[in-house]
């Protein structure tokens, strides 16, 4: 069987210049060539590779992987010398190509190059360089086929389709190594329809006799949740990417997830990491931080709003979950009281929601600094800061009002918000106690400020010992709506 993959980008045609990628993974040899030419009597003095993926808030400087690097012009070997860092190559006398080998990665979160003889998984963060003025042009990605059996599955569009190679195009750098692609002759897709908009299921690696209709239907109530509450799906195509008997966990891209799960693994025992996920492609991928785009890749994107962009998308899966109908009420208020409970002791009253989100690029696995998940801390700030605007504004708004003015604010590429954005609209939407609530909760190390949060509700209290205790008025109209949308 041929082993040999190769993979063609073409930049900027579109502005009348272009630059070719061209990859090959040798199978047998564990290793992949790139090379990038430039073309269109082109060049560029600085060459760089990216120090942290997206989505994975840990510097791990995928130039080390980079092996035998060379650049040239006019066919002519030039001169090169390290840059300011790891990451990045200098060439004095500028080039138009380069070539190297690279070394399959991973990330925190998700393998970044994985080469099987039936199987090529690329994300392109470890992959993938640039030259410096190249970036931000129309990418065009051509995949030649070992056979005409070989499928090409990405969120990228769709370019042309020839017998052995296929094209995917991208707007720019950006969205091509946010972009994961899978290849081969086992991988499998299953569509469903939500809003207008194709959703696949895309399932690879050990997928004898798994029921991709059956991940359909838990994973359908995402789209639908979100489309309910932003009133909008905002890409042209959405994908699920499972990678069956993959290394375990999830990354977002902007419009797909990539996600490690066990091929005897049930749907239903996956929703918890599917509906994250796909919050993200609303909740990171485009509610963003001001420091998370446009992205710099060549150092920390630092923002004190991770407990928001990775906790309360933790919060919000287990909301549209709820809502979708996939758990009780019952349940979900269980979910929270043991969230609750987690953050009520030990290194969770040591350590902020901000600093563990400013300071998590200290620390190794991408999960919070100071021994704390942002994670955690973020889901149960962001179930009492529901609580606390349904509570102080007489049952009448909630965290999703904050959550789509922010959506109205950052979608369509506009810039992402300030850090102190988040606390300005919980005040906007739950009045002036707001404001120390937020500062308790997210600021400053300590116990929530439960008591201060549902002060309004004197029939809900919370303590490390009961957890939620909730009285007999529990019914009232106000406190039996949460989680669910408030009506108008």
């Amino acid at each position: 069987m041929n082993r040999i993959l190769a993979l063609a980008l073409l930049l900027g045609a579109s502005l009348g210049s272009t630059a070719t990628y061209t990859f090959t993974a040798n199978v047998a040899d564990g290793l992949a060539t790139v090379r990038i030419e430039l073309g269109q009597h082109r060049s560029s003095k600085r060459f760089d590779m990216p120090a942290w993926a997206p989505g994975d808030y840990a510097i791990l400087d995928y130039g080390q992987y980079v092996r035998s690097i060379q650049f040239k012009r006019n066919g002519q070997v030039v001169e090169h010398k390290p840059g300011s860092g790891p990451n990045t190559w200098d060439i004095p006398s500028g080039a138009d190509s380069v070539e190297y080998t690279i070394a399959p990665s991973r990330g925190n979160f998700t393998p970044n190059l994985r080469m099987r003889d039936k199987e090529t998984f690329i994300s392109g963060p470890g992959v993938f360089g640039w030259f410096e003025g190249a970036a931000k042009e129309q990418q065009s990605l051509w995949l030649t086929r070992p056979n005409a059996d070989w499928k090409v599955v990405s969120s990228l569009r769709t370019g042309q389709q020839e017998p052995n190679r296929a094209e995917v195009i991208a707007a720019d750098y950006d969205e091509l190594i946010d972009a994961p692609i899978v290849a081969g002759p086992g991988v499998r897709v299953h569509e469903f329809i939500v809003g207008g908009k194709p959703h696949w299921i895309v399932g690879y690696g050990q997928t004898e006799g798994v029921d991709l209709p059956a991940f359909a239907a838990v994973s359908k109530g995402a789209p639908e949740q979100a489309l309910l509450l932003f009133g909008e799906l905002p890409y042209q195509r959405y994908l699920f990417m499972f990678d069956f008997g993959g290394p375990g966990g999830g990354l977002e891209h902007r419009d797909s997830a990539r996600m490690g799960i066990s091929p005897r693994q049930s749907p239903a025992s996956a929703r918890g990491l599917i509906y994250h996920e796909y919050v993200h492609t609303f909740n990171v991928k485009r509610i963003r931080a001001e420091a998370l785009g446009p992205f710099d890749y060549t150092k920390p994107a630092i923002t004190g709003t991770l407990w928001w962009l990775e906790g309360v998308t933790d919060y919000y899966g287990e909301v549209f979950q709820m809502r979708a109908g996939h758990i009780s009420r019952n349940d979900f208020v269980a979910e929270m009281r043991g969230t609750f409970d987690q953050v009520s002791s030990g290194r969770y009253l040591e350590v902020s929601a901000d600093e563990s989100s400013r300071r998590v690029w200290e620390t190794r696995g991408s999960f919070g600094f100071g021994g704390i998940s942002y994670y955690t801390k973020g889901r149960a700030a962001g179930a009492l800061l529901d609580l606390a605007i349904r509570a102080h504004s007489g049952g009448k708004r909630s965290l999703d009002d904050v959550m789509r003015k922010l959506w109205d604010e950052c979608k369509d590429d506009r810039p992402g918000y300030k850090d102190a954005r988040i606390r300005e609209l919980c005040v906007e939407f739950g009045g002036a106690a707001l404001g120390p609530i937020y500062d308790a909760t997210i600021m400053k190390a300590g116990p929530m400020p439960f008591a201060e949060a549902l002060k309004p509700w004197p029939f809900v209290m919370f303590s490390r010992d009961q957890g939620f205790v909730v009285a007999a008025d529990a019914n009232a109209a106000d406190f039996a709506q949460w989680p669910l949308p408030i009506k108008r």
